[in-house]
């Protein structure tokens, strides 16, 4: 990732794309990725955001581990969680876009994390 600091934005490299982010994904998927991804915004990665235990720490929070990542690596998930504690976690085998590669999955851990 580079920061284009003139525009304001993070920019993924182009022939890094798939295999950053649906490294688990089928060929056809990955092929399309790189053009899926857009140039995002900086601004809302280092805005300081202020939350409160009366507000944020009252919302019940489940955390779905991709432990394939390769964008969020798994010890840094845990370090995610272990700062903002959740009431339910479940862990899926797959890359960072598991709505992509696991959709009936991520589904079905999503019910189970939210019982």
């Amino acid at each position: 990732m580079q920061i284009d600091k003139e525009r304001g934005i993070a920019v993924v490299e182009y022939s890094a794309r798939a295999e950053l982010f649906a490294n688990d994904c089928p060929a056809p998927l990955k092929a399309k990725l790189p053009d899926l991804i857009l140039d995002e915004p900086v601004a809302p990665l280092v805005t300081p955001v202020h939350v409160t235990d009366a507000r944020f720490g009252q919302v019940k929070k489940v955390y779905v581990h991709t432990s394939v990542d390769q964008v969020i690596s798994p010890t840094f998930q845990a370090k995610m969680v272990d700062s903002t504690p959740v009431r339910n976690s479940v862990t899926l085998l797959t890359g960072h876009l598991p709505f992509f590669t696991d959709p009936d999955g991520l589904a079905k851990a999503i019910e189970r994390a939210a019982e």
